[in-house]
């Protein structure tokens, strides 16, 4: 009976977090051509041939002659068509219509002729982007390090992954190398894949994650029913290293959706890798307290936590890598 709540528990726990990477964002790219004249690309989401009811509003007087052009793909509705201002547009505002009744962030970039870039993330509690005559590097490092946090706090996959690895690695000192190398390694192939080093297309990696996820599940369900050990048991950090590859392909396609701005791309790369690795220490953190708050209120509830969460793992990624095989057959 104990197994049945257990089970009914993790599938409503599966059901709420079923699809990974759900809040995807908004990016509008505002590229100045020719003096006083811009181009206009805005990517909004969509489902199907619906997109979201959101569209940026210029305070400066701009004006279109031309019809915008819009295409769906992926997800995403995309729309172009130049503008012409009677003055530049440094200094002025753009407000994201109806951005106040979504959950969604939109990332803009503003180039100008005299080499000037801006870049910054309007959220829905403050829908206005005020465009700066200059801009500090520190403004692009601390939007993308928020851009990280928030991306592993959304990403359900990634996160399911190092939960996996604290239900399958128990002793403190191991689980911290396991984690580090998990860290290095989707650090590296982060980089490698953003400075167009390496390219996997985005569809068989997250297959590939979602059934790393599958995979780590069912040896935390071996271990803790019999206490078997295996290789993952003995060299957590050699399986997070590997696995911790093809997860950093993953944050970079989560990155190439937002961009990194072509004047300080090193500095954006560092500042969102550095807010993906606060991020996953948070989420460490917050269940290592929860598990030690649990043990001092009842210790014996512990291990079924443990169960519980090991079914968590156990039916995402099942869930994940069924609708992402799907989806290749699909592609194919």
């Amino acid at each position: 009976m104990t197994r049945t709540l257990l089970c009914l528990l993790a599938a409503l726990l599966a059901t709420s977090a079923a699809r990974a990477h759900e809040v995807r964002p908004a990016r509008l790219s505002v590229s100045e051509y020719y003096e006083g004249r811009y181009l206009v690309r805005w990517v909004v989401p969509a489902v199907g041939d619906r997109r979201l009811a959101i569209d940026p509003i210029f305070s400066a007087a701009c004006a279109s002659n031309e019809i915008a052009r819009e295409a769906y793909s992926a997800g995403a509705a995309v729309r172009s068509w130049p503008i012409e201002c009677s003055s530049s547009l440094a200094g002025t505002q753009i407000e994201f219509s109806n951005l106040q009744s979504t959950m969604i962030d939109v990332l803009v970039q503003i180039s100008f002729l005299d080499g000037r870039e801006y870049t910054g993330l309007v959220r829905p509690d403050s829908p206005v982007f005020q465009i700066p005559i200059r801009e500090n590097a520190f403004s692009v490092f601390q939007s993308y390090l928020a851009l990280g946090v928030e991306h592993i706090l959304f990403g359900w996959d990634h996160l399911l992954f190092v939960l996996g690895l604290m239900l399958l690695v128990t002793n403190g000192r191991r689980l911290i190398w396991a984690i580090t190398g998990f860290s290095v390694a989707h650090s590296i192939t982060l980089a490698l894949a953003m400075f167009n080093v390496i390219y996997v297309p985005a569809p068989p990696v997250e297959a590939v994650i979602a059934l790393s996820i599958v995979l780590l599940g069912v040896e935390a369900h071996r271990y803790n029913r019999s206490g078997e050990t295996t290789i993952a048991i003995r060299s957590p950090w050699l399986i997070s290293c590997v696995i911790g590859l093809i997860h950093g392909l993953g944050f970079a396609g989560a990155l190439s959706d937002y961009g990194l701005p072509v004047y300080a791309k090193l500095p954006a790369l560092l500042a969102f890798n550095l807010g993906v690795e606060a991020g996953q220490l948070a989420f460490v953190t917050t269940l290592a307290l929860a598990a030690a708050l649990l043990r001092t209120m009842n210790a014996r509830l512990l291990p079924r936590a443990r169960l519980a969460a090991v079914w968590l793992v156990g039916i995402c990624g099942s869930y994940w890598l069924v609708e992402r095989l799907v989806g290749l057959y699909n592609l194919s």
